[in-house]
């Protein structure tokens, strides 16, 4: 049976730890973490992606709408097999952008996120004007025009990325950031599949 001194010792250390982490957590993210509670509570339900794709459809039906959509022409299979690929754009322009894309699939083969990447066709390292961190900022009036509501924070790590800009509305979380000097990496997830444990 554990002494009394040590049971002590344990309830002190994990009562520090969770305040420590409760400092971190609302130090570090408090404005994130106010307005993903306020978009839960909301119980607004966003599904829409791209393509008519939506948080929540199988597998399959992913599969088989970027079937649909190959066979219009309107998309392609991307580099190495591993993503949906989308001009917006002419892509015989350099400032036409390449969009990748793919969903993510729980267990139960449901997307409960999608995946993207962006750069400038025309991208090459002495190209200023076609660098990621231009086309972030594009990006960011792109993706408030398509997904309407609420505007982009900036939430800063100690960790790589350091920055990423976070838009929240309802459920559906937007999240991006630079990688590199060519690419814009995008996130769209489903807020209600991963905090359904509780936030």
């Amino acid at each position: 049976m554990p002494r009394p001194e040590f049971m002590s010792f344990m309830k002190t250390r994990n009562i520090t730890i969770a305040v420590i982490g409760a400092i971190l957590f609302w130090g570090c993210e408090s404005d994130y973490t106010r307005l993903v509670k306020t978009e839960l509570r909301s119980e607004t339900y966003y599904d829409s992606l791209v393509f008519d794709l939506k948080l929540g459809d199988t597998k399959k039906a992913f599969y088989e709408k970027c079937w649909s959509l190959n066979k219009q022409g309107l998309i392609m299979q991307g580099p190495e097999n591993n993503y949906v690929q989308y001009f917006l754009g002419p892509d015989s322009l350099a400032t036409s952008i390449r969009m990748l894309f793919y969903g993510d699939f729980n267990e139960e083969h449901i997307m409960h996120a999608m995946d993207m990447k962006f750069a400038f066709v025309g991208w090459a390292p002495w190209n200023e004007d076609l660098q990621s961190d231009r086309l972030l900022i594009q990006l960011k009036d792109s993706l408030e025009r398509w997904y309407p509501g609420n505007e982009f924070i900036e939430v800063d790590f100690d960790t790589e990325p350091t920055s990423m800009w976070v838009k929240v509305d309802g459920n559906r979380q937007v999240a991006m950031h630079v990688s590199g000097f060519q690419d814009v990496v995008v996130r769209i997830s489903d807020l209600k599949e991963k905090y359904k444990d509780g936030f």
